[in-house]
């Protein structure tokens, strides 16, 4: 089933005037490459990719991509205050109620990049 939906989604976004990902990408270019980021609900964790960031945490509900954890987006396994950047993809979808999937994971003052969907 997720790798329907994951597939679908990608050609989903090929019609889109601008995808939110490469915002985000475009972004992480103009910040330090020291910057840690967590991209929660990542898919095939494209932004792991093409970020310039030496340290990419991928995470989504399930995936076969390499190099992505699959998990809980509230439980997600990374230590306190090791991230600067979250990016949140779609990863709000399934009732989690706050933007923050698990508060000791960012840093004291993080940014949160937003890419949801709104009908």
């Amino acid at each position: 089933m997720f790798a329907a939906y994951h597939q679908g989604f990608r050609e989903q976004t090929k019609e889109w005037p601008v995808r939110p990902l490469d915002l985000c990408v475009r972004w992480l270019r103009t910040q330090p490459s020291t910057a840690a980021v967590a991209d929660f609900g990542c898919g095939d964790a494209e932004l792991a990719r093409a970020a310039p960031q030496t340290t990419v945490h991928s995470f989504d509900l399930e995936s076969d991509a390499p190099g992505v954890v699959a998990c809980n987006m509230a439980q997600v396994p990374l230590p306190d205050a090791s991230v600067e950047v979250a990016v949140f993809s779609l990863s709000l979808m399934a009732g989690t109620s706050t933007l923050n999937p698990q508060p000791s994971t960012l840093n004291p003052q993080p940014l949160h990049l937003n890419s949801e969907a709104y009908a």
